[in-house]
């Protein structure tokens, strides 16, 4: 005779695979069964329903689905009718939302850093700027493995939930915000210096930084017209008005190891002092 089934298996927390990011658990009480969750608009629910032999019956008809619908125990999750199988996870309330917080880089806007805070009560405040350097801040809070951010105020949507995934922040649309170190630990004056521009071979430019961050880019072309642009130090990066020589107006330059790289894939590299031996 094949042992009695241990309905307490069902209980947990789950990912339902129809509802990215939105975690479901459920709990057990002899044989009532309840069934926690929200959706994309994050407003909280919760089901009743029964055990019933090897299977679970859940009402969903609260939230517009079906009125007795039968979950079925399979292996490491749940399945349902539709064949939608939500799969057992760890609890997420080990999860500190502080983990969140720190600096990023959004891959969709390239050298605009964002910086997540997250206060003792979950609220989240999101800063950064995009290509047109105007500072913005997003408000939000931190929902299970996930924050929920209004980026209406620029024209995003209103409620995007992100999911904390490894060494980011993983959106809806795929894109991912990589965590990088504190920028507030760079020093702008690491810019300074004697660089060689491979659009322009032997038209060094030279690179200063005043002490309020302020940058002065001087060089010349093969016309050997000397000219001189102005600019500042952003995060990690400087970005230049070039528009005095038919350039770009703002132009922003990103500080890699031994040089100084262009959105267009140029890097100047940085040199000795060519008025030195």
């Amino acid at each position: 005779m094949a042992g009695s089934f241990d309905a307490t298996v069902f209980e947990g927390y789950y990912e339902d695979p129809k509802h990215h990011m939105c975690p479901r658990r459920i709990t057990i009480s002899d044989s009532a069964v309840s069934v926690k969750g929200h959706d994309e608009k994050n407003v909280d629910w919760e089901m009743k329903g029964r055990v019933a032999g090897e299977t679970i019956v859940v009402d969903f008809s609260p939230k517009g689905g079906p009125q007795d619908i039968v979950g079925k125990w399979e292996g490491d999750g749940i399945r349902w009718p539709d064949d939608n199988k939500w799969e057992k996870k760890k609890d997420p309330g080990t999860f500190n939302p502080k983990c969140f917080e720190g600096y990023y880089e959004d891959p969709f806007h390239h050298m605009c850093p964002r910086r997540i805070t997250v206060s003792d009560d979950a609220k989240v405040s999101v800063k950064g700027h995009d290509e047109k350097k105007v500072d913005w801040e997003m408000t939000g809070e931190v929902v299970g493995h996930s924050i929920v951010v209004d980026f209406s105020p620029k024209g995003g949507p209103k409620n995007i939930m992100g999911k904390h995934d490894e060494d980011g922040v993983r959106w809806p649309d795929g894109n991912k915000w990589e965590k990088k170190k504190d920028p507030g630990t760079f020093n702008p004056k690491c810019f300074e210096g004697y660089y060689e521009d491979p659009f322009h071979h032997m038209c060094p430019r030279r690179i200063t930084v005043s002490d309020d961050a302020k940058v002065s880019v001087k060089g010349h072309d093969e016309k050997k017209v000397d000219w001189e642009m102005t600019g500042e130090v952003v995060g990690h990066s400087i970005v230049v008005d070039f528009s005095p020589k038919g350039g770009p107006k703002n132009i922003m330059g990103k500080h890699v190891e031994d040089g100084v790289r262009w959105p267009d894939g140029n890097t100047w590299e940085k040199k000795k002092d060519p008025h030195c031996g």
